[in-house]
């Protein structure tokens, strides 16, 4: 966490063609559009670094899709709860 943000980390790797965008979703909501560490999908496995909105006490589900050139998804999920202010 990072104040009242999450900071999201994550690898996406195709074996075959190079991934051409990402998206991410905080429990099912509107989807968000993410780049790679380096601004560019120009490879087959690129790195995401980002943050949510700001996030009260409580738990949530943050899921990341990729898309490959190939048109091709995959995605990955992460549960985790923000604890409320002691």
């Amino acid at each position: 966490m990072e104040g009242e943000q999450a900071v999201i980390e994550a690898v996406a790797t195709d074996p075959l063609v190079r991934i051409t965008e990402a998206a991410y979703t905080v429990n099912g909501k509107k989807w968000t559009n993410v780049f790679p560490k380096d601004g560019l999908f120009d490879s087959k496995k690129e790195e995401f670094r980002f943050k949510t909105e700001a996030l009260g006490p409580g738990t949530y589900v943050v899921v990341l899709r990729v898309r490959d050139a190939a048109g091709n998804l995959g995605s990955g999920d992460v549960v985790f709860t923000v604890a409320g202010k002691k």
